[in-house]
């Protein structure tokens, strides 16, 4: 058998040895020496993932040991009672780690709360998260300063899966996948030890699962592209119209969020999809790097059920500059809605970018840029390059009220409208009221001048 000696600050904790940890007389802290209390919950109203009394079955397929971000601090293993026969799951040093069931998720929509019984000798704060299979996630966090979390006893932490959705309304209860023991002190340096038993969803009367709320997804694929091939170049497009650019990675392996291929049904049209982004990197480094010479515009078909606003990045690797990113706001939901961006708005975010020589692109979650909802799920179909040289032209109307001039004009996706004024004909420079960066949809500009007489104009780019 295999036996290593694991060691940390305060010198040796034990032995690890399949799975098991012993903790010997080097520990620094207490141990529990007694049980928690045993659970009087009706087994029909339980999805139990772990109870050392076996008062319930536990699901099949739960791995309590996930390193996530720093796993490479904690040791983990099960630590038996003394003069009992009850296993409890004990973490040394633990800063954040994960349990998971991917491979038997569970639906606890008919559930209200998460159960579990936490015991530290030297912690002051936990965090507990719950993910679904599809990344969405939430957190409680309970402290000392809340008189929750105290020491040396045993706590039944009762979670309302409420407050979990009151903080992700996207986390679906219906498929749930991962829970994230987590300890809230700043810093990496100061883990805590905790022992967790009596892991367990429960309801207040025997389980009813709800049936799971439709997915929103499109049905529908997105305007087929109509411009001529040798004036555009594809990095994607699902209807096959052009042919796309070799050599892209679309989910590179740094990427904080999934990505996968979704199939309209009613198509049969394969579109990307980003569910729960967090950010996903797109990559084609060299000698697939992209040369955009010759085009002025990054177009984009979005559809979205759950946000309204997008973040996009265009990464040149040589020179080496911090990522230019372009923020989208008011995306309409449920409907495929194109986006034009001019490569222009990219080089003014950092003029380093080197647009001869792409080599990443990053989808990002932009929560924080707006109200929207965090996390959202996307769909993007049609990603390619072309030259946007022409706007039409555009009609300004004017009206007054209050000694305030209301100026509107219909907008163009892709082209920046500037509104300059003179107070008399005969002046010889125009001022700059306003400049709008067109969203496809009618623009208002609003002067509130004490002049009894202005003259205006409207210029594209």
């Amino acid at each position: 058998m295999k036996m290593s000696i694991l060691y940390c600050r305060q010198g040796i904790l034990g032995l690890l040895s399949a799975g098991t940890l012993f903790i010997g007389a080097g520990a620094a802290y207490a141990q529990p020496t007694t049980l928690a209390a045993v659970p009087t919950v009706p087994a029909g109203h339980v999805v139990s993932l772990y109870n050392s009394s076996a008062t319930y079955s536990d699901i099949s397929g739960v791995n309590f040991y996930e390193v996530w971000w720093s796993g490479q601090w904690t040791s983990y293993g099960d630590y038996p009672i003394p003069s009992t026969t009850a296993v409890v799951k004990g973490y040394q040093g633990l800063l954040f780690t994960g349990v998971g069931f991917e491979a038997n998720p569970q639906d606890v929509s008919g559930c209200t709360n998460l159960h579990l019984s936490l015991y530290t000798p030297n912690g002051d704060s936990f965090a507990v998260r719950v993910v679904d299979t599809t990344g969405h996630s939430a957190d409680i966090t309970y402290t000392a300063v809340s008189g929750v979390i105290t020491s040396n006893s045993w706590l039944n932490l009762n979670l309302p899966l409420s407050q979990f959705m009151a903080a992700q309304p996207l986390l679906n209860l219906h498929s749930i996948q991962q829970l994230g023991w987590i300890i809230n002190n700043p810093g990496e340096d100061s883990p805590a030890d905790y022992y967790i038993d009596n892991v367990y969803f429960g309801a207040g009367t025997n389980l009813v699962y709800t049936p799971p709320p439709a997915i929103p997804a499109p049905t529908n694929n997105a305007p087929t592209p109509t411009l001529a091939a040798d004036k555009v170049l594809a990095m994607y497009n699902s209807s096959g119209t052009y042919s796309d650019h070799s050599g892209i990675n679309w989910d590179a392996s740094w990427s904080g969020s999934a990505e996968s291929s979704y199939l309209i049904t009613n198509t049969g049209n394969t579109v990307m999809y980003l569910p729960a982004l967090a950010y996903v990197g797109v990559e084609f480094y060299s000698p697939n790097q992209i040369d955009t010479t010759g085009f002025n515009t990054l177009h984009v078909d979005v559809w979205t059920a759950d946000a309204n606003q997008l973040g996009i990045q265009l990464v040149s690797i040589s020179p080496a500059t911090e990522a230019p990113q372009v923020n989208i706001s008011k995306i309409a939901t449920n409907q495929w809605v194109g986006i034009d961006i001019p490569l222009s708005y990219f080089s003014a975010t950092n003029a380093l970018v080197n647009l001869t020589a792409l080599q990443q692109l990053l989808w990002i979650d932009n929560a924080s840029a707006g109200s929207g909802i965090q996390n959202g799920d996307f769909y993007v179909d049609n990603i390619y390059f072309y030259s946007n040289s022409v706007a039409a032209s555009p009609t300004i109307a004017a009206s007054v009220s209050a000694h305030t001039f209301s100026l509107s004009f219909a907008t163009q996706t892709g082209f920046n409208y500037t509104v300059q004024y003179k107070t008399n004909l005969t002046d010889s420079v125009w001022q700059t009221l306003s400049t709008v960066p067109g969203n496809g949809a009618a623009q208002v500009v609003t002067d509130p001048t004490a002049s009894a007489c202005r003259f205006y104009r409207l210029s594209v780019q």
